[in-house]
């Protein structure tokens, strides 16, 4: 039975013009389409790949030559979109300011959005580029200035492919691959290497070493550069990175170049070798010392019994290797993918298959989800400011640095009101203003009988979720209590002693019984009500107390993500 026929969170919209303003600044995430131009424009093919400055300010989506003219388009090309101002930006042009109409392929942005890092198989990006290859470029915004990277220290050419660049929050490094063996002196392989570039310094080298100095006898490929460029990370199927790698799969390295020593990442807690493979995506915070990556392992973690890929966190300084997907049931039901991790390790962005992630996503395809490690919660991305969840795939997960704007790429047709174009469209989706969902006791109570009555809730207010609001007894037997609801802290003495700490807006009776009442009550998918604050506290009918009335503690809830 509902025992509060007011409803707290029902009638919030309801209570007045104080509630209003204490709710209209804030939201829950603001989803915007990316891929559109500023007067609604959309593109007219599919992106299939996406990234976003460290900021959050830029995203950048790889889709066909001219896929916001009608007709048939041609190469791949890279748009950026910049948040700020809603501007669409061509970021590869050729040497006379031309737009290209080569293949690009996107890489990654710089912290502040300023570098975009691109492979390109263009000839005339950069003056005197006569190698025919695809080459790795880093085009400046600001100065309007296209480099070519995959270059040796020397500023030989690379004489066969480049691609998978990776860039550092400053711009100065860039880590990428390459089949070239030109870049370093002794290179003999004849397959994929990492290297990495320094900008300022002019210098190329090689990442991807076999134990020795030799060279590594498998693929390897770069996926991402620390802030100093200290460490890079990079998967690799080679199998004498380090010493007893004979698990026959890939696995991710870090490369510390102050040190010189390649480190395996893909371990448990206690050291033991991943029995799986890691090959869709990882990312590592800015100073390397977190590191999120995927694997289908099964003995990374005790208890992973679901034969799925899951989402592992390797702390290299504790030494400890966590799962982080976990379901609302246990484990996860579904793949999850390609994750990024912010700067400070705090949050991860990735993809998932799972139904069991959140309670609001049901559907079984691909969905893009948050997740925030200090308190655990994992909150569903692809989903519309009304809470509709995506009716269509959505993927490529991409993170700010603060952890607080992810991009993604996704099929679906109900996310943003304007989009109607029918096909795969980036986004981006805003977290600045939206709290993470807290609840906390303030105040002192007022005992009765058996001592000050407790109130609690059993689960963080997350917007569409379901809470219990759990009350204790004072009395020992059932007795009359009034719940007292508002959105503003008060300490006023009364005369029935104890301290009201609530001023309210609205109060319902119930009875407590012997064990205590619960409450439970439905917080809505409500954009609007993203850091909403509601305090609660209740007054019990109890001989025992001094005037007859215990209270207890207020209780504060912070609607979030």
């Amino acid at each position: 039975m509902n025992l509060i026929p007011l409803r707290a969170f029902g009638t919030i919209g309801a209570c007045g013009v104080a509630i209003a303003a204490a709710t209209a600044a804030a939201r829950a995430q603001e989803l915007r389409l990316a891929s559109v131009l500023p007067d609604g424009t959309q593109v007219d093919e599919s992106p299939w790949d996406v990234a976003i400055s460290g900021d959050g300010d830029v995203v950048a989506f790889a889709v066909a030559n001219g896929a916001f003219l009608p007709g048939p388009n041609g190469n791949s090309h890279i748009y950026l979109k910049v948040r700020s101002t809603d501007a669409i930006e061509d970021p590869i042009v050729t040497t006379t300011g031309a737009i290209s109409s080569a293949s690009a392929e996107l890489g990654e942005l710089s912290g502040d959005g300023r570098y975009l890092v691109f492979s390109s198989d263009a000839g005339d990006l950069v003056v005197g580029d006569t190698n025919g290859e695809t080459d790795l470029f880093v085009r400046d915004r600001v100065a309007a200035v296209t480099t070519r990277v995959s270059v040796s220290s020397a500023g030989v050419q690379a004489d066969d492919t480049s691609g998978f660049g990776r860039i550092s929050a400053d711009g100065r490094y860039v880590a990428f691959s390459s089949y070239a063996t030109n870049l370093v002196a002794v290179d003999g392989n004849g397959t994929l290497d990492v290297f990495l570039r320094d900008t300022q310094a002019q210098t190329t080298e090689r990442i991807s070493i076999g134990i020795g100095g030799v060279d590594a006898n498998g693929y390897s490929y770069a996926l991402d550069v620390s802030d100093d460029g200290r460490y890079v990370l990079f998967g690799s199927d080679a199998s004498n990175l380090v010493a007893g790698d004979i698990n026959a799969a890939y696995d991710l390295f870090l490369y510390d170049r102050t040190l010189a020593t390649t480190e395996l990442i893909t371990v448990s807690t206690a050291g033991v070798r991943s029995n799986g493979t890691t090959i869709i995506g990882a990312s590592m915070t800015a100073d390397g010392s977190m590191v999120v990556f995927d694997s289908n392992a099964t003995n990374l973690v005790s208890g992973d019994a679901n034969q799925k890929f899951d989402i592992f966190l390797r702390d290299r300084n504790a030494g400890t290797t966590v799962r982080v997907n976990r379901g609302t049931n246990g484990e996860t039901n579904g793949d999850s993918w390609d994750p990024t991790i912010s700067t400070d390790g705090l949050a991860i962005a990735f993809e998932s298959r799972a139904k069991n992630l959140s309670p609001l996503d049901p559907n079984g395809h691909a969905d893009i989800y948050l997740h925030d490690v200090p308190t655990g919660t994992t909150t569903l991305v692809s989903l519309s400011c009304d809470g509709v969840v995506a009716d269509l795939e959505c993927y490529r997960a991409r993170l700010s640095a603060d952890g607080l704007v992810v991009g993604f790429l996704g099929g679906a047709t109900n996310l943003d009101p304007a989009d109607a174009n029918g096909f795969r469209d980036a986004f981006s989706s805003d977290f600045t203003n939206c709290p993470i969902a807290s609840w906390s006791k303030y105040g002192s109570g007022w005992p009765g009988t058996n001592g000050v009555p407790t109130i609690k809730l059993n689960g963080d207010p997350d917007l569409g979720s379901d809470i219990d609001l759990v009350i204790g007894n004072s009395l020992g037997a059932p007795t009359l209590g009034v719940v007292l609801w508002g959105i503003t802290q008060i300490s006023v003495p009364t005369s029935l002693g104890g301290t009201l700490l609530v001023d309210p807006l609205g109060s319902f009776s119930l009875t407590v019984n012997k064990n205590g009442s619960t409450i439970t009550e439905s917080v809505p998918y409500d954009c609007t009500l993203a850091g909403f604050t509601l305090d609660v506290q209740v007054l019990e009918v109890d001989p025992g107390a001094s005037k007859g009335v215990s209270f207890t503690k207020g209780l504060e809830l912070i609607v979030g993500r």
